[in-house]
């Protein structure tokens, strides 16, 4: 699949985000949440934890994600994060088909 070249820098730059700021536990709450738009009670019983723990994991996330892209995202919310983490999901398994 041929991806523009900021489409590619995009996805690495997310992918590095995943791989090297989250924690395993952490990137399985953004995927759900990004990829199924389920409730927090859902992905707290799909992970095993209940709803207190699911929001402190999605603030952690939230904070390492304006940590990690800076300046231009101080403000991000949840919201944004699960934005591009439906992007970088989306096209990892369109790459991983292809």
């Amino acid at each position: 699949m041929n991806l523009l070249p900021t489409h590619e820098d995009e996805l690495m730059r997310l992918r590095q985000f995943a791989t090297q700021c989250l924690s395993p536990q952490q990137e399985r709450v953004l995927q759900l949440f990004s990829t199924t738009g389920v409730p927090q009670k859902d992905v707290a019983a799909a992970i095993n934890r209940d709803i207190k723990t699911v929001e402190k994991i999605v603030g952690t996330i939230t904070q390492k994600y304006r940590d990690f892209y800076g300046p231009p995202e101080q403000n991000a919310s949840f919201k944004r994060v699960l934005t591009r983490a439906a992007y970088y999901y989306f096209l990892k398994d369109l790459l991983e088909k292809a």
